[in-house]
C-alpha cells in the first residue's frame, strides 16, 4: 500500500498539471485562478480548531473530510508549466518574502526567506501528503506512520497559503490581474 501511495502521488500530479495545460491559459489567467484557489483554501482551513485537531489521527474520517478539500489543481499545474509561460511564471514568482514557520515539535518558530514559488511548492508537497496520509485505510499501513502535530501541519500550510496571497497582493501586477478579464491563448 506505500508503495502505491508514492506512485499515485506522482501520477496524480501529473495529470492535474496535463488537465490544466489543456486549457491554454495566459499568464494573468492562470495567476487568477491560483489567487482564488489559495483563498479558497485559506477560507475552509480559517474554520477549522486545529487544537480539536489533537486527539485525532491523520487517517481519520474528520481529517479526510478536510484535507481532501484542500485544492492544489491550479498550484501543481503552475509549477509543471513548461516553454515561455512557464517561465515567465517562475519569473514571476520568484520574488523573495518572509514566511513563518513552525517547527515539527511546535516548539520554535523561524522566519524563512522563500519565494512564492518555493511556497507554492510547500504548499503542494504538504497538502499532497496529507491528502494521501488521511486517505490510508489498512491498520497496517497506519501502524508504521511516525506521530504528527495536524494542527502544525495546517498551520504551516496556512501561513505559506497567507505568504503567497500577501505577497502575490502586494506585487505591481496584482491588481491588474484580479481585475482584468482573462484571455485565453490562441494554440
Amino acid at each position: 500500500m506505500i508503495g502505491e501511495f508514492v506512485y499515485t502521488m506522482g501520477k496524480d500530479l501529473i495529470t492535474s498539471a496535463q488537465r490544466f495545460r489543456e486549457l491554454h491559459l495566459s499568464r494573468t489567467a492562470m495567476l487568477r485562478a491560483y489567487h482564488f484557489e489559495v483563498q479558497s483554501n485559506l477560507d475552509l482551513l480559517d474554520f477549522i480548531d486545529t487544537t480539536r485537531l489533537k486527539e485525532l489521527e491523520v487517517n481519520s474520517p474528520e481529517v479526510f473530510s478536510i484535507v481532501s478539500n484542500l485544492d492544489i489543481s491550479i498550484a501543481v499545474s503552475i509549477l509543471f508549466c513548461e516553454g515561455s509561460q512557464g517561465q515567465s511564471l517562475y519569473d514571476f514568482l520568484d520574488k523573495k518574502g518572509k514566511v513563518d514557520e513552525k517547527s515539527e515539535d511546535n516548539k520554535s518558530e523561524e522566519s524563512l526567506d522563500k519565494s512564492i514559488l518555493e511556497a507554492v511548492l510547500f504548499t503542494v508537497r504538504k497538502i499532497t501528503l496529507l491528502q494521501k496520509l488521511a486517505s490510508l485505510r489498512n491498520e497496517k499501513d497506519t501502524s508504521i506512520l511516525n506521530a504528527m502535530r495536524l494542527s502544525v501541519r495546517l498551520n504551516n500550510i496556512k501561513k505559506h497559503l497567507v505568504f503567497i496571497k500577501t505577497t502575490l497582493d502586494k506585487l505591481n501586477d496584482a491588481e491588474k490581474f484580479l481585475t482584468q478579464a482573462a484571455p485565453v491563448e490562441a494554440k
